[in-house]
C-alpha cells in the first residue's frame, strides 16, 4: 500500500493556485478530525461536519486564490478558525448559540459572563457594529478563547502586544456603541 503524501502549507497554497482540485480532497481529509470533535461537541452532526469543513475548504480556496494572501498561521490553524466561524453563525441561525458550551468560556469571558440572554443579543448585536477586525478579534478572545498571540496569528498583527491594544482600543468601541444605544434601564 503506497503512503499518502504530506504537503507543506506552502504546498498546498501552490497547489491551489494552479488548479489542483485533488488538494482540496486532501485538506478535507486532513482536517476532518479535528473538525469533527469540535462540531459534535458542539451540537452538531456528522452531516454538519462535512457542510462546514466543505464550505472552510472553499473558503481557504477562494482566499489561497487571491495573489496578495498570506498565512499569518499554520493552514489547519487557520481552517478551523474558519469553521469555528462558520458554526457559530450556523448556530446562531438556527438559533441554538446558547447551547454552545456556555460554561466552557465564562471563566474567560468577562462580557458574557453572567448576561441574560437579552444582554447577549444586545452584546451580538453592537458587535456587528464594531467593524470586522474587532469583531473578529472580540470573537476570538471572548467566544472561542484564543489567547493573544494566536489571534495576531489569525488576524496578522505584528505581536501580541498590538492585539492588547487593539482589544482595547475595540472594547471602548463596543461599550460606546452599547451606551449609545441602550440606557442603564434596557440592560
Amino acid at each position: 500500500m503506497a503512503r499518502k503524501r504530506h504537503y507543506s502549507d506552502t504546498e498546498i497554497l501552490q497547489e491551489i493556485r494552479t488548479g489542483n482540485q485533488q488538494i482540496l480532497i486532501y485538506l478535507f481529509e486532513e482536517n476532518y478530525s479535528s473538525i469533527k470533535k469540535y462540531v459534535l461537541q458542539n451540537s452538531g452532526s456528522i452531516d454538519d461536519v462535512d457542510d462546514v469543513l466543505q464550505e472552510a475548504v472553499i473558503i481557504v480556496w477562494q482566499n489561497s486564490a487571491k495573489q496578495e494572501f498570506q498565512l499569518s498561521s499554520a493552514l489547519n490553524t487557520y481552517i478551523y478558525a474558519i469553521v469555528k466561524n462558520l458554526w457559530l453563525k450556523a448556530l446562531k441561525k438556527k438559533q441554538r448559540i446558547v447551547n454552545i458550551n456556555d460554561n466552557e468560556y465564562d471563566h474567560i469571558n468577562p462580557v458574557t459572563q453572567g448576561a441574560s440572554q437579552f444582554d447577549r443579543k444586545v452584546l451580538l448585536k453592537c458587535m456587528d457594529e464594531v467593524g470586522e477586525t474587532c469583531k473578529q478579534l472580540l470573537s476570538y478572545y471572548y467566544f472561542d478563547g484564543y489567547n493573544m498571540t494566536q489571534i495576531g496569528d489569525l488576524l496578522g498583527f505584528n505581536n501580541a502586544d498590538t492585539v492588547k491594544a487593539k482589544k482595547y482600543q475595540c472594547l471602548k468601541r463596543l461599550q460606546e456603541i452599547i451606551k449609545q444605544r441602550f440606557g442603564k434601564h434596557d440592560l
